[in-house]
Formats: C-alpha cells, structure tokens, sequence
C-alpha cells in the first residue's frame, strides 16, 4: 500500500513541475465528431452529420506559467441531411427522398488556453475560415456542385477543454471536448479531439 501511494505522489509531483515548465508544444490533432445546423425559418429543426477533421497545432506560453496562446491549420469537415421525415411538404414539392450537403474549410482558430497544474485546461477563442470544397448528394447520389458565391473568409468561435499528459520527456498527448460555431451558416461542430505533440521546455526546467 506504501509503495503504491509513493508512485501516485511521485506521478502527482512529476505532472506539477512538468506543467509549469513546458513553454510550447507543435502537434497533429484528429477530430471525430458531429456537424449540427439549424434553420430558424422552418421552427429551427436541426440536421447533422457525422464528422472527421484534423490537422496541425502551435501553442506557446504567455505572461505567465498557465496562460497560452494556441493556433493551427485544420481542414474542418462539416455539412447537412435532411430527409423526407423532416419536412415531408418540403420533399413531397422537390419530388425526392434525401438531400446532403457536405464541405471542407481551411479552419485556423486562435485561443487562449489556460493550463493547470494538473495537467486540465480549458479554452475559449475566434477562428476563421475559408471554403475549400462543396459536394451535393440527392437520394444518395452524387450531383454536379450548385454554382453560388463561396463564404471565404468567415468568422466563427470555438470553446473546449481537456486534459494533456506526458507520454515521454518529449512526448504529450492530448484529449478534449471541443466545439465550433460558424457564424456564416449557423452550423455547430461536436468534436472530441485526439492530440500528440512535441513538447519544448524552457531550459531552466532541467534539475
């Protein structure tokens, strides 16, 4: 019993000085998850998909030994399904069964993160967006894109939070709940995030 106890202060203790030494760290990021929209004219029903996004992380300390500011690049997954069950007058009119709509977007967030000893943390942040590809499907099948003025350039905002540990001296791993707003199309992002990264240590870490 003794020695298990030593082990789990010595993790406690290890995860403390880590935390409050790590100055950045430069990772990918994989984010499964759901794409939810909402349309306020039709007594906001809401559609979703299921989602895969990932990409690449930054994120660097500031002002003090919690508070960071973390950035990326992501190629973010996202889009709409509706069927005749959720607006049967809608179908019965266009004469088909299932409407799809699905997108890509270069996503590139900017947050601050605050990080605690223990190795929690949470974040809050703006993004922006640019439209990289479209695809339309009508009752499963594939139709050429709808020609329309691409939303580059949009803005959205992100909230999240999670835990990050160390897998090695260099090596963390992280996991967190995150979602996205996109301010354009009223679409919402669910995604639990999957991260490994490189971490760098200001040199006065070493004892």
């Amino acid at each position: 019993m003794k020695n298990y106890l030593m082990i789990l202060l010595c993790i406690f203790f290890y995860s403390k000085s880590e935390a409050q030494t790590l100055n950045s760290t430069l990772g990918v990021k994989l984010l499964p998850g759901i794409s939810t929209a909402s349309d306020a004219g039709r007594d906001q029903f809401k559609v979703s998909i299921p989602t895969l996004s990932g990409g690449i992380e930054y994120k660097r300390r500031i002002f003090n030994r919690s508070l960071y500011i973390q950035s990326g690049a992501y190629v973010m997954h996202g889009g709409v399904e509706i069927t005749a069950e959720d607006d049967p007058e809608l179908f019965k009119l266009l004469g088909v069964n299932s409407l799809k709509v699905t997108t890509f977007r270069l996503h590139i967030p900017v947050s601050l993160l605050l990080m605690f000893d223990t190795g929690w943390y949470i974040g809050y942040g703006g993004n922006i967006s640019f439209h990289l590809d479209t695809n339309n499907y009508v009752d499963g099948e594939s139709i050429e894109e709808i020609e329309e003025e691409a939303h580059n350039g949009t803005g959205g905002l992100q909230v999240f939070f999670g835990y990050e540990f160390g897998v090695s001296e260099s090596l963390r791993m992280g996991i967190e709940a995150n979602t996205n707003l996109f301010l354009d199309d009223k679409v919402i992002n669910y995604m639990l995030g999957v991260s490994l990264k490189y971490a760098f240590m200001d040199e006065e870490s070493v004892e």
